[in-house]
């Protein structure tokens, strides 16, 4: 505790010195100020009670009493290194900025490209995986599709053919006593052409033609046109002739019809198909009138309309040539016979049936 209470003095009394030295400057420039005011002041008695001062005694200036200065003091300039570290840190600051920018374009650049070249890939990638339509290959080849197709029709037959002709009974003083029906009927049979000496009307080959759709719908028919004529001698004495032209025979055949191919296989199919067929059939003879012994032309024409059904298988060995074999089926449906010397016009049905085969060509 003693020694606590020395420290304590003694801090108080450092205090004390130095309170009494700074108030000793103060007093002493206060007395100078004083009497430098007292020395320029006139002469005159000093205040009562109040010693008067000595005029030996020197008076100092006071610096308190210099006027102040007009305007605040201006800081100095910073020094030139300063100023110049300044401005170049500003420069890489811009460098560095414009470098910023430089790689961000760059990388949405880069960017760009590359989602560019994604969607090129995929788009190769979805042309390589689209399922195209292999080029056409033999193997690959189809029966069934958009084809046209030029048929050769009854070339090859085994035919049956009946006719029924309605005939006017005449007696015996030139008219008419009712009618009569006189049926014929045969077989044909055929290999690569016929109709020249057949009486079957229907097996004359035909040219068809048929359009072919994508669902296997077909749409045609078929067309044919014959001519034939000729002549022979017929002896008239022992060394003279005379010539006589034979009939002329002409026939016209057209048949439309709607059908379908039902394939079994890529190189087999069942064409189904029928229609209506129209045949005319016209024979011309040049005669000689045993009275006037002039020659006359009689003129005989044969009409019919059936209706046909012909299913076909159709064989294809090789692409776009094919066989056709199947059945042949014509239902006479009405038909005349009419004749140039002015007889009676008679009823004419003509009917056949069989195998019929052909050729066809699809393109």
């Amino acid at each position: 505790m003693r020694k606590m209470g020395f420290a304590w003095g003694a801090v108080v009394a450092v205090v004390a010195y130095g309170a009494t030295a700074q108030a000793a400057p103060k007093a002493a420039g206060a007395t100078v100020g004083t009497a430098g005011a007292g020395a320029t002041a006139p002469s005159g008695p000093a205040p009562t009670g109040m010693p008067a001062p000595s005029a030996a005694t020197p008076v100092a200036p006071d610096a308190s009493a210099a006027p102040a200065p007009d305007t605040a003091p201006v800081p100095p300039p910073p020094p030139p290194a300063e100023a110049e570290a300044e401005a170049n840190a500003e420069e890489e600051a811009k460098e560095r900025e414009a470098a910023r920018k430089r790689v961000r374009r760059r990388r949405a650049q880069l960017e760009a490209e590359a989602e560019a070249d994604a969607e090129e890939d995929e788009a190769q990638r979805r042309r390589r995986t689209e399922v195209e339509p292999p080029p056409a290959r033999a193997h690959d080849w189809r029966l069934v599709g958009q084809h046209f197709l030029v048929s050769a029709e009854r070339v090859t037959n085994l035919l049956g053919w009946s006719t029924v002709q309605t005939v006017p009974i005449v007696d015996n003083f030139g008219g008419t006593n009712g009618t009569v029906e006189v049926e014929r009927a045969g077989t044909d049979v055929s290999f690569l052409g016929s109709g020249g000496v057949s009486k079957n009307l229907f097996t004359v080959p035909r040219l068809a033609i048929d359009g072919m759709f994508a669902n296997g719908l077909t749409l045609g028919g078929s067309i044919s046109y014959m001519v034939s004529s000729g002549e022979s001698q017929r002896p008239t004495g022992l060394n003279s002739k005379v010539t006589v032209d034979d009939p002329t025979v002409s026939m016209f055949v057209f048949a439309p019809r709607l059908g379908v191919m039902i394939p079994a296989s890529p190189f087999v199919g069942v064409w189904l198909r029928g229609g209506i067929s129209r045949l005319s059939a016209s024979s011309e003879a040049k005669l000689t009138d045993p009275d006037s012994n002039d020659q006359i032309t009689v003129t005989s024409t044969v009409t019919l309309v059936d209706l046909t059904l012909d299913p076909q298988l159709v064989f294809v060995p090789v692409p776009h040539v094919g066989i056709t074999l199947g059945a042949l089926l014509d239902i006479g449906v009405s038909g005349s016979v009419e004749g140039s010397d002015g007889g009676p016009e008679e009823d004419f049905k003509a009917s056949s049936y069989g195998v019929t085969g052909g050729l066809v060509a699809i393109f």
